[in-house]
């Protein structure tokens, strides 16, 4: 056909720069036109070679003009729609077993059939003597079935392949003819070669229809059409998610369709579903988060489990879902309703929570609760774009801390070059129409349905779509390597109980339909069709604090970072990306993390009584010194990373045991103690340069600090008042400050305001401590909050109490005026009325709502 010299010239033109891809066993057709695109992009010239010229071989067929199909559905009366023929997922194979194997002649090439020996490609078959000869009798044996099948002089009409009663050898000749327009097709728009696409495209439209009864002329149809959208696209120059039209109801259709002709979506859901019953156990308020809910069908079968499970029902299930968009909304609530019923009936609590957006935006905010086991389910997630740019979507997942993220897979290539994309859809989906084909019969409506708005819509959403969004790094290539690699999970094998699922899934299927469960080495379970691995399913378990959640206050509180814990119900209501997320670099946010540079709590907590005593320490009438104040501010936060450096380090070994501190980066083993050690060594020198910048008093002041600093994660272990070793630690710059103004103490000045500080400390350590109450029992670690039992509001009444009254003192002693007494006279006001509720939070809410130590 026209343009077939430049294709010869393009492909002549990789053997001299690529041969050493042919050493590669998995040597195809597509592979070595993904290279020809990359030469022809590249403008490069070079020497024609023997090698890629039986390549070329390979594609030169004779071009042939079809009647144009017509759009009705073909009537058939065909049990199956293989009808003893070839499908696509076949040719591709046996056109490079017939060309490349050295030990069969000419004359044996079986072309109705696969040859007995499965020999593969190599450099050795590649340049052997029978090439060129197998050539020639492929080249005769076109050119007399040609002559065969000619209804007519002058024309070289082939009948459709839907019209071929056993003529396996004219249909192997059609079928290759077919594949070698697609295959040109998609070469030209790899090289933006437009006019030749189109026109390619406009062949295979009229050569292919999606409702012939051969499953290889079915899927070429639709893969013409999505080029053709991508056509189309690329002239307009812009990038469109999905061509095809169609509603919610009708997608909704085709999915239960697929659910019930296949069992790869059964396979999905009973899978996951025995992966987040485990994650589960002994859990009893649940959040299941489900990124791309379709119809719902999964989660009846895990409600039921969760209401018969030994240890009883859950005491709150909560589940948050994203649709394919914002348009199917009304269809993700309808079935949230009919899912809530459900629960009623088993008795399970249950809430549902809709959301409009891509998972990962800005607009989807995912709302998670104090003490919450979550689970992140996502099926079949490469479809639809149901999430944003898939480093934030990774993101949002790691900062939800869920026990478990259980992931359905494609196993194909989706990002990438347009021809890395379509060489992997094209083995992929050839497969699973020929999967479809061997059991249903072609005017079956389900196979129809699903062929038309489900398989349809992936060919689209993977070959029509152009722009940043397919060739940057907005997709990854595979989600199992990109989470284990880098977004804080570790992928554990699936249970024998999940291989019993699969195994029950598999035997609703007669074994000639070709299923097979396939297990991978790093734990994944596969369903295949044929030896041809389709879907994997594998689970993740969230090991370490690449990102921490933006709970890490809950994280930070216990355990030793008990004054850093302020954060932790607000930050949980939104999980969002912290700038830590969004503007570092991958290995630097493990460190920041460990330093709580997201929280600016600690940091404040640490400064102000700093920036209370270089106040009082400033003369009458002056406002404080600004050097002084800078100073001290960078100071307190390189001192607070220091301090929790120091804390995970020594307490490593009690937050692996503790569930809100076993994700942090030590316990968690993202870093290693020598690099905690390491980030501490560059800390302490900054924090030296700014003492260095004091009075030599300040100095050896300051320095005598540091021995509070490294023994408070001790004190934890030896008494029950390590809340008060805290504040001794905390409030050390009421006395750094002063000195650093005045050249020594006033203990009548200092002193009051350091032991507010402390009492202070002890109110707010003492309320968080309570949530550690039944962890602190089990580990055998020590609190104020144990110590205090149930007098817990009257122990932090006096402590207020105190605070306020050394704050007056304090002030007292400085000669201050008498607008600081009306604002410590409300402060005491404030802290009598503080309520105790029935949550242990609610001891900082009552706090927040009175607008006494939340700034």
């Amino acid at each position: 056909m026209e343009g077939i010299k430049e294709k010869e010239k393009a492909l002549y033109v990789i053997a001299s720069k690529e041969q050493s891809y042919f050493f590669h066993p998995a040597y195809s057709i597509d592979t070595i036109l993904m290279f020809s695109a990359k030469i022809l992009a590249d403008g490069a010239v070079a020497d024609y070679g023997e090698v890629i010229h039986r390549g070329v071989d390979l594609l030169q067929t004779t071009t042939t003009i079809h009647e144009h199909w017509d759009g009705n559905m073909v009537a058939t009366t065909h049990a199956s729609g293989n009808n003893g023929k070839f499908e696509l997922s076949e040719w591709v194979e046996q056109v490079v077993r017939h060309l490349s194997s050295d030990t069969t002649s000419p004359e044996t090439i079986h072309l109705n059939g696969f040859p007995p020996d499965m020999s593969t490609l190599s450099p050795e078959n590649l340049h052997g003597e029978n090439w060129r000869a197998r050539k020639e009798f492929v080249d005769q044996y076109y050119n007399s079935t040609e002559s065969a099948h000619d209804p007519g002089a002058g024309a070289t009409a082939l009948t459709r392949f839907d019209n071929i009663n056993g003529d396996h050898e004219y249909y192997y000749q059609g079928g290759l003819s077919l594949l070698t327009l697609l295959l040109e097709c998609a070469v030209a728009i790899s090289v933006d070669d437009l006019a030749e696409a189109n026109k390619t495209a406009l062949q295979l439209s009229q050569l292919a229809s999606p409702y012939a009864p051969s499953c290889g002329e079915r899927v070429v149809a639709y893969f013409a059409k999505a080029m053709a959208s991508r056509v189309l696209n690329s002239w307009l120059g812009i990038s469109s998610p999905l061509t095809t039209a169609a509603t919610h109801a009708r997608i909704l259709s085709a999915f239960r369709a697929f659910d019930t002709l296949s069992p790869f979506i059964k396979f999905s859901h009973f899978t996951s579903n025995q992966a987040i019953l485990e994650a589960f156990r002994g859990r009893d308020r649940l959040h299941v988060v489900d990124l791309d809910l379709m119809q719902g069908s999964q989660w009846p079968h895990l409600f039921h489990v969760l209401a018969t499970r030994p240890e009883g029902p859950p005491r709150l299930l909560r589940m948050t879902a994203l649709g394919a968009g914002a348009a199917s909304l009304d269809a993700v609530r309808d079935v949230g309703r009919k899912l809530s019923g459900f629960a009623n009936r088993v008795g399970i609590p249950f809430e549902f929570h809709p959301i409009a957006g891509r998972f990962g935006d800005d607009t989807a905010v995912v709302q998670v609760r104090v003490g919450e086991a979550v689970a992140v389910h996502w099926l079949r997630h490469s479809l639809y774009d149901a999430t944003g740019a898939e480093w934030r979507t990774m993101r949002a997942v790691e900062r939800l801390r869920p026990l478990v993220v259980t992931v359905v897979e494609q196993e194909m290539a989706r990002s990438g070059s347009f021809l890395d994309r379509f060489a992997g859809a094209l083995h992929y989906y050839s497969a699973v129409f020929d999967s479809l084909g061997a059991t249903l019969g072609v005017d079956d409506p389900g196979r129809g349905e699903v062929e038309r708005w489900l398989l349809s819509r992936e060919i689209d959403n993977v070959l029509a779509v152009g722009g940043p969004s397919r060739s940057g790094e907005e997709k990854f290539r595979s989600w199992r390597a990109e989470m284990g690699r880098g977004g804080g999970f570790l992928q554990v094998p699936m249970s024998g109980n999940a291989m019993a699922q699969a195994q029950l899934i598999l035997n609703m299927f007669p074994p000639l339909h070709g299923y097979t469960i396939m297990q991978q080495g790093d734990g994944t379970l596969g369903l295949g069709w044929k030896g041809i691995s389709l879907t994997g399913a594998f689970h993740l378990n969230y090991r370490c604090l690449a990102t921490v959640s933006s709970a890490a206050e809950v994280a930070d509180r216990a355990k030793g970072g008990g004054s850093r814990r302020r954060d932790d119900e607000e930050s949980q209501r939104n999980v969002s990306l912290s700038w830590i997320d969004e503007y570092l670099p991958r290995f630097m946010r493990p460190y920041a993390h460990l330093a709580r540079l997201d929280k600016p709590i600690g940091t404040w907590l640490l400064a102000w009584p700093c920036m209370w005593s270089i106040t009082l320490a400033a003369p009458p009438g002056n406002v404080p010194d600004l050097k002084m104040l800078s100073l001290f501010g960078c100071g307190t936060l390189l001192l607070r990373g220091a301090g929790c450096t120091v804390n995970d380090l020594l307490d490593r070994d009690i937050d692996t045991k503790v569930e809100c501190t076993r994700l942090r980066p030590i316990a968690s083993r993202l870093l290693t103690p020598f690099q905690g050690l390491t980030f501490l060594a560059l800390q302490l020198p900054l924090g030296l340069g700014i003492l260095l910048q004091l009075n030599n008093y300040s100095r050896l002041l300051g320095a005598s600090s540091l021995l509070l600093v490294f023994s408070y994660p001790l004190m934890k272990r030896l008494t029950f008042w390590p809340q008060a070793y805290l504040g001794l630690t905390f409030n050390w710059g009421a006395l750094l400050g002063w000195s650093a103004i005045q050249g020594s103490l006033d203990p009548a000045v200092v002193l009051p305001l350091y032991f507010s500080g402390v009492c202070w400390t002890l109110v707010y350590d003492t309320i968080y401590a309570h949530q550690d109450n039944e962890d602190d029992l089990r580990v055998g670690v020590k609190s104020t909050a144990l110590r205090s039992g149930s007098h817990t509001k009257h122990w932090i009444t006096w402590f207020g109490i105190a605070c306020v009254s050394c704050l007056g003192l304090s002030g007292y002693n400085a000669e201050l005026g008498a607008n600081f007494f009306h604002i410590v006279i409300e402060s005491l006001f404030l802290i009598s009325g503080l309520e105790l509720l029935s949550s242990v939070e609610s001891y900082w809410e009552s706090l927040h709502h009175k607008g006494f130590g939340r700034h």
